[in-house]
């Protein structure tokens, strides 16, 4: 049996979802938008890496940084033709750039000796999700960024 609260004692306030307050009133409750099956994306387009193939880091006191970029999601493949390297110094950096495909254990890609402003051509062929482009920089100045940029080309799944 419900008993009413005695006067002076606070009632239960309704649960209300959060950001539904509009001024005086209350707005709907905020929907999910509809999700679209991973099935739906069966049409693959070739377009630029673009902003996907860029990277930053710091450099640490010891003078060393490290990056490393790669494709992600289901369906997507990198044609990389080459990467630009570079830090805050620019030319006048005298860091060396290191850059392996996967592992640091393997031979290198390439060996850049203007760590802080230079392209390399890659001669990969493909990139598949899981590999990683690693970027390794020795001898840079303590608490400047370093990038890279990939270009070249990628194929990616939309519906």
């Amino acid at each position: 049996m419900r008993t009413r609260p005695r006067r002076g004692q606070a009632t239960p306030v309704p649960a209300i979802p959060a950001s539904s307050w509009r001024g005086r009133r209350f707005a709907p409750a905020m929907l999910r938008p509809p999700v679209v099956p991973q099935a739906a994306f069966t049409r693959r387009v070739r377009t630029d890496i673009g902003n996907s193939g860029v990277a930053q880091t710091v450099i640490a006191a010891s003078g060393s940084g490290q990056v490393s970029v790669g494709p992600q999601g289901v369906g997507t493949v990198w044609y990389p033709k080459s990467c630009t390297v570079a830090t805050q110094s620019g030319a006048a950096d005298g860091s060396t750039a290191t850059g392996y495909l996967n592992s640091v254990t393997t031979p290198p890609l390439f060996q850049s000796y203007a760590g802080g402003g230079d392209t390399q051509g890659l001669a990969v062929p493909q990139m598949q999700p899981g590999d990683l482009l690693i970027i390794l920089w020795s001898g840079g100045t303590p608490g400047n960024w370093a990038s890279i940029t990939v270009v070249g080309d990628m194929d990616a799944l939309i519906t």
